[in-house]
């Protein structure tokens, strides 16, 4: 995925490193909210904010499935909408509020 999103950001927005270092903080953040996920799922990790997730572990996956097919019909090149997108899943709103694993 990181290739694909380097490739993106060389191909349409000339070697910008503001495009990497996008790229990067979008498929660090996407990282993150898949492992507390899973985390609050499997493990019961104990926090407030995933009550929505352990009572309904089935919306993460449909909000997953979601932001990956957003990601795709995009031509899976520009991972820049991952992050974002699986951070609302979780009731995240981009911005690190929710800590990491």
């Amino acid at each position: 995925m990181r290739d694909a999103a380097y490739r993106f950001c060389i191909e349409r927005h000339g070697g910008d490193s503001t495009c990497f270092n996008e790229q990067d903080y979008s498929l660090i953040a996407a990282n993150h909210v898949e492992t507390n996920a899973h985390s609050a799922i499997r493990s019961g990790f104990i926090a407030p904010f995933f009550d929505a997730i352990r009572v309904r572990p089935a919306a993460f996956d449909d909000a997953r499935r979601y932001c990956f097919s957003v990601y795709r019909d995009a031509g899976a090149q520009d991972a820049r909408i991952l992050g974002p997108c699986l951070s609302s899943a979780t009731g995240s709103d981009f911005f690190a509020i929710i800590p990491v694993a």
